[in-house]
């Protein structure tokens, strides 16, 4: 004989979901990235969820992120990652986004950053939003002061939110 138990479902603030069985999207706050006018998308909220992906090849290749980006919008992706992992990573993203913009793309580019806060503050001149991990949050405090976008996807909001300077 096969038993196969499933847990109880338990109610409180600790739940993962209502149910492991019915799908219900959380509403969520919206993100503008982006100009919308003009190629940006909103995340969250009740807009449609956003289709993003990332780039696979070697920042300071140039001609290979625009190819790769290209190839990224033409199948339906909203949002392009490029990991800037130094600063001079994050200093080619101005020859990605110019080259992009003169072929007509309009995609929102978010930078992936990694334990380097010179390289945000360098990669945030040129794209439309920072995503950074939390060991480099002053950092982004600095940037709202600037006010640069940043989205730190592994931070607890209401945190950054309560130490935000707006």
């Amino acid at each position: 004989m096969i038993v196969c138990r499933v847990p109880a479902i338990v109610p409180g603030p600790m739940q993962y979901c209502d149910s492991p069985l019915v799908y219900r999207r959380r509403l969520t706050r919206e993100v503008v990235v982006g100009d919308p006018a003009r190629g940006g998308v909103v995340i969250g909220g009740r807009h449609p969820i956003v289709v993003q992906s990332m780039l696979t090849c070697d920042t300071m290749d140039t001609a290979e992120c625009v190819k790769q980006t290209l190839e990224l919008v033409a199948v339906g992706c909203q949002i392009v990652r490029i990991t800037a992992p130094t600063v001079k990573d994050a200093a080619n993203l101005k020859n990605i986004i110019a080259d992009l913009r003169r072929r007509g793309c309009q995609v929102p580019i978010v930078a992936d950053i990694h334990f380097k806060p010179e390289a945000a503050l360098e990669a945030a001149q040129w794209v439309e939003m920072v995503s950074s991990t939390p060991e480099i949050t002053p950092i982004q405090r600095n940037l709202r002061l600037r006010n640069i976008r940043t989205n730190n996807t592994r931070q607890n909001w209401g945190e950054l939110r309560k130490n935000s300077p707006r």
